[in-house]
């Protein structure tokens, strides 16, 4: 401005009015170009201020968002990794179970090869032994079976029974035979079995002193297959045709023991 006013000064004193007039609405202009400059700047520099004031919390947010994406990101990788580890044991585990498992079925194979082989060597010796005495008479037969009854081998008592009953069916024990072969089928459980053995014996046999004896577990295995009925019926029988005899008490405590009377109502 004061160099304006100097230029002013020069030019309006060699000057005529019209240049002065036109100088001087020059000069006008450019004072307010110069005012508009000035008015821009200041709000220039306001407006760098603001932009600052608003730029530092902005980044301060902008950082915060960057480190809580930083710990959201660590958060997720160790979120996967834990997810690993557990699929990891998770399958482990699987085959932990079934690495037991295929233990537990191999120890049943190898029990039930064990006891095949028993019964196996059991069968060798007791025909290496019969094998040894060509002159093995039904007596010792009928023991040998006897024996393995009493040691609880009863797939061998019913197969040396059985063996007897071929080679001797009237033979002095028979009638025996036929009794412990039913009473083995019994200890097995094999009731369907056993009674087809005492009911051997029952027809065949009727004045044997086994008669009792298999009507009493005739109708024990009745009683064991559910037959509740034949199975009253049997041992009252039992009661009514052996009153005096250890098989009758037997049938009388099964009797009292199902709520069964045990008499027959015949005899009422």
């Amino acid at each position: 401005m004061l160099a304006a006013a100097l230029l002013l000064a020069a030019l309006t004193g060699c000057a005529s009015a019209p240049e002065r007039e036109q100088l001087l609405t020059r000069i006008g202009e450019l004072q307010l170009q110069l005012l508009e400059m000035e008015q821009r700047m200041a709000t220039r520099e306001e407006t760098a201020t603001q932009v600052a004031t608003v730029r530092a919390p902005l980044q301060t947010l902008i950082d915060a968002q960057t480190a809580q994406q930083a710990r959201l990101d660590a958060i997720n990788a160790r979120l996967d990794q834990l997810e690993r580890l557990f699929t990891a044991a998770d399958d482990r585990s699987t085959q932990t179970a079934q690495d037991v498992a295929g233990l537990g079925e191999s120890l049943q194979a190898l029990r039930l090869a064990v006891e095949r082989e028993q019964m196996r060597a059991d069968r060798i010796a007791d025909a290496s032994a019969r094998s040894s005495d060509p002159a093995l008479d039904p007596q010792a037969l009928y023991d040998a079976a006897y024996a393995h009854v009493r040691d609880e081998r009863f797939d061998l008592a019913v197969l040396r029974f059985n063996e007897y009953l071929s080679l001797y069916p009237d033979g002095e024990r028979a009638a025996n035979a036929a009794y412990w072969l039913g009473e083995a089928r019994y200890r097995q459980r094999r009731f369907n079995a056993a009674i087809e053995q005492f009911d051997r014996v029952l027809r065949e046999h009727q004045n044997s002193d086994k008669v009792a004896s298999a009507q009493l577990k005739k109708g024990f295995s009745l009683l064991e297959l559910g037959r509740r009925a034949e199975g009253i019926l049997q041992l009252r029988a039992v009661t009514r045709d052996h009153p005096e005899t250890d098989e009758a008490q037997l049938a009388r405590q099964r009797l009292q023991a199902i709520n069964a009377d045990g008499e027959d109502s015949s005899t009422r």
